[in-house]
């Protein structure tokens, strides 16, 4: 018995309903209840209605959506760290370096770092670090500071605040030309975080260290360094890239304006202020699944409508590709029958709609491979799914044979997307 307060997944419940259905058939001997029960169950959604839906987003699109081209949030950020002067030049051995840091956690091939022997120290390691220091620096008075002073001096640091202020990285930095070892979407890794948090924290420690040893110039400019770093962060195309980019500039910009207001630069502390406001609900508050519901009908245009919006930032248009595959979950008989193949020819519109992002098309294509994946039907479980009905089930769990094997294979794959 399921407990109480449990929910059941839409695929779950489809594959348990396919599970009876075959029962029935065997017993009825007609494939009629099955499509009439199709009809009944899926309601689509129009194309015009897609339309409505991605018009309207369009017109409620705030400077924080806006922030990476346009937009009263970028000057405001130009401005703040202007007083860094003109970007370092790159370094290609401080950027192999640093690179290594993304793949601390994932030892793949898509990654471009540098050897571990040519590194300046052994990578960062979260651990027991403490992670935060007071912001006022009265507040430091009484305190044991040998840890911080310590982690400022770490090696790493001069690495990092040359690349914090050095060009604005670009799209997918780190990430090698063609995403090697990369099949699908699902496949792509992620930047391993832990070290990048450790380096931000020590940068800020040394900016409060600064301040409470008089000298507030080199307080602000540690400050501002780490408002540079995370902008490397906010405006790449991966929704994670850019939410935990989010999370380290919003902390960034506390500590400036708490900075800035000891250091008596009213100007600064109150640009941290208003930037760190509009930052709230960046990249985006698009729901997502609103695109999803959408993208039940295979003849949909609202995903294709809402990546073309160059208005919203890269990394919600990219992820919305996602939608074009995944909707199927949402549709009884693309589930049962298999995903409908006009999923292709709309996520082939949809991928040149994103073309303008920097390497979109790279990102693109790994969104076409996994629809192709979607649309296969490969990798069928060869037992009752986990965590399913059918596992919870003696009853159906005997009969789960009867399921074809496209129809387990995706439902797999929905419930491996939570959907």
């Amino acid at each position: 018995m399921r407990p109480a307060g449990q929910s059941i997944s839409i695929p779950t419940k489809l594959l348990a309903t396919g599970v009876a259905c075959a029962v029935a058939l065997l017993v009825c001997g007609t494939a009629a209840t099955v499509v009439v029960a199709a009809d009944v169950t899926n309601t689509l959604q129009s194309p015009e209605r897609s339309k409505l839906l991605a018009r309207a987003y369009r017109s409620s699109s705030g400077p924080g959506e806006a922030f990476r081209d346009i937009g009263a949030t970028a000057r405001t950020l130009d401005s703040l760290l202007a007083p860094l002067g003109p970007p370092l030049p790159a370094d290609s051995t401080v950027l192999a370096s640093l690179f290594a840091l993304n793949s601390d956690r994932s030892k793949s091939d898509v990654w471009n770092s540098a050897p571990m022997a040519a590194l300046p120290a052994p990578i960062p390691d979260v651990g027991h670090r403490r992670l935060a220091i007071p912001l006022r620096a009265d507040s430091l008075a009484g305190m044991d500071l040998a840890e911080f002073r310590a982690a400022a001096r770490d090696p790493w640091l001069p690495l990092f605040r040359q690349w914090a202020r050095g060009p604005r990285q670009p799209a997918l930095w780190g990430y090698r030309p063609g995403l090697p070892g990369v099949s699908n979407i699902r496949e792509l890794p992620t930047r391993s975080l832990g070290p990048w948090r450790v380096l931000f924290a020590e940068n800020e420690f040394a900016s409060v260290l600064a301040l409470h040893d008089g000298n507030s110039s080199l307080a602000l400019q540690h400050a501002r360094e780490n408002v540079a770093a995370a902008r490397h962060f906010v405006e790449q195309p991966i929704v994670i890239d850019a939410l935990i980019g989010r999370v380290v500039l919003r902390r960034s910009l506390t500590v400036l304006a708490s900075i800035a207001t000891s250091a008596h630069d009213t100007t600064t502390a109150n640009q941290a202020r208003q930037l760190h406001a509009a930052l709230q609900n960046y990249p985006g508050n698009f729901n997502l699944k609103l695109l999803l519901e959408q993208e039940s009908n295979a003849n949909s245009h609202a995903t294709e409508d809402f990546v073309a919006n160059q208005l919203v930032h890269p990394s919600l248009r990219v992820e919305s590709l996602s939608t074009i595959a995944l909707g199927g979950c949402h549709n009884l008989p693309e589930l049962m029958f298999g995903f409908s193949e006009k999923r292709r020819e709309a996520m082939h519109r949809a991928v040149a709609n994103i073309r303008d992002i920097d390497r979109g098309a790279e990102l693109g294509a790994k969104y076409q491979q996994y629809l192709e994946y979607a649309l296969s039907n490969r990798t069928a479980p060869p037992t009752e799914l986990p965590q399913s009905i059918l596992g919870r089930s003696a009853i159906l769990s005997a009969f789960a044979w009867i399921v074809p094997p496209g129809v387990r294979a995706r439902a797999a794959l929905c419930i491996e997307q939570g959907l």
